[in-house]
């Protein structure tokens, strides 16, 4: 195995540790130390990819990010609103665990804020007004906050056509 490889291994490691730790207890109660503990790695490794419990936080969400970015088409038409929320929705599902965990111990206020600029530099060159933009945004992240709370019970194709009745897209 590669050193790249070793490097990602441990990283992964560390992340899996982490959301192991959040779903036993509280954020607060969780220690870098605990952490290294779980995932069998050093305090430098562990220092070498992250700064802080919350870095482990905003590195998790960033890659959640990206990978919604990828299913996301650059200008949602009529055509493709449905692909766009299938794909949402499945990868939030993939992903629900880890949301969960970050509705429950994180003030995940810091996370739709995020979440907000990501999709705004992203649009940032279209026609789409900032204020449309984000209520957009804002309708769909409560409704897949809400589904995820609620175990992602309800099918995606029923989702989909909830939300394409009753979301406004830009």
């Amino acid at each position: 195995m590669g050193n790249e490889q070793l490097k990602q291994l441990s990283k992964a490691s560390i992340q899996e540790a982490f959301l192991q730790l959040l779903e036993e207890r509280a954020w607060e109660r969780i220690s870098i130390q605990d952490i290294i503990g779980k995932a069998g790695v050093s305090r430098m490794t562990y220092y070498r990819h992250f700064e802080s419990k919350e870095d482990i936080l905003i590195q998790l969400y960033d890659a959640f990010l990206q990978t919604i970015a990828e299913h996301t088409p650059s200008r949602l038409t009529a055509s493709n609103k449905r692909l766009f929320l299938t794909r949402l929705f499945t990868v939030i599902r993939e992903y629900k665990t880890y949301i969960r965990l970050l509705i429950l111990n994180d003030p995940y206020l810091g996370m739709i804020h995020r979440t907000n600029r990501f999709y705004l530099k992203r649009t940032s060159s279209t026609a789409v007004s900032p204020l449309k933009l984000l209520g957009f945004i804002g309708m769909l992240s409560n409704i897949c906050f809400y589904w995820v709370r609620h175990n992602c019970e309800e099918p995606i194709d029923a989702l989909v056509e909830i939300c394409l009745e009753t979301v406004h897209f830009p």
